[in-house]
């Protein structure tokens, strides 16, 4: 599950808003030799200081998720630091993750200051769905508003349910290292996006998150040297489109 909407950016101009080598923190799995290597090779490429590798020890099978806990204490925590010292801090305008790095994070515990509510609340949601399927059984014409407001008390007590459980609160890692300074929020479903508000860009604690990743290293790694080709002869091609389902005569 996607949980944060994606993070806008505004170029006011190629220029002055360029992203440079050094505004780049790269991130790798330690434990992981290919992941490393790709790490290096970005950088040398790219021009990124080898100091702006941040290594963690991410394990040695790759597997896509990791856990919440596990999340906080390999990556938020140690990349939060990173940002906030040194020649680092108020410097990082992107974070890019590498092949070996989870792509997921699974869901948060239950609420401790809260799960004794939830015995009260699933036996409400019992009641109202006893109390609906009696209404759609009844064909009064009274009953129709009875029913919506019963399905408005069902949704209201299902959410609750899953926000004190923690549903819903799994993510992808770069999504939420998009938000790794924002401090403690909300995990449950979605963050809402502060662009549709208006607010100004420099107002924004959002990060660029980009991935370099791929079916294997050399995948990964060859990605780099297509995007130098590109910027080096240009694009041509194929290029592939997804219509989301949209029928061909609504195609402008």
């Amino acid at each position: 599950m996607h949980k944060f909407l994606a993070v806008s950016v505004f170029l006011w101009s190629s220029t002055a808003f360029a992203l440079e080598p050094n505004e780049i923190l790269i991130i790798a799995n330690n434990d992981c030799p290919p992941s490393l290597a790709l790490a290096r090779y970005y950088c040398e490429k790219r021009t990124v200081p080898p100091d702006n590798i941040l290594p963690r020890p991410l394990g040695t099978n790759l597997n896509d998720t990791i856990s919440r806990d596990d999340y906080n204490k390999q990556l938020a925590e140690p990349i939060r630091a990173k940002l906030s010292a040194g020649k680092f801090a108020g410097k990082i305008k992107c974070l890019l993750t590498t092949y070996g790095v989870p792509i997921k994070v699974g869901n948060r515990d239950a609420l401790k200051n809260q799960i004794d509510k939830l015995p009260q609340l699933k036996n409400l949601l019992e009641q109202e769905q006893t109390r609906l399927g009696q209404l759609n059984q009844n064909g009064s014409s009274g009953a129709a508003e009875q029913k919506k407001n019963a399905e408005r008390k069902i949704a209201y007590l299902k959410s609750e349910i899953g926000r004190i459980s923690g549903e819903e609160t799994n993510a992808s890692v770069d999504s939420e290292l998009a938000m790794v300074l924002f401090g403690d929020y909300e995990l449950y479903r979605w963050q809402p996006n502060k662009l549709k508000y208006k607010m100004p860009y420099w107002d924004f604690k959002s990060l660029m998150v980009c991935r370099l990743d791929g079916p294997g290293p050399e995948v990964a790694r060859q990605l780099v040297d297509k995007s130098l080709a590109a910027e080096k002869t240009g694009l041509h091609g194929c290029v592939y489109i997804d219509s989301r389902g949209i029928a061909d005569d609504k195609v402008p």
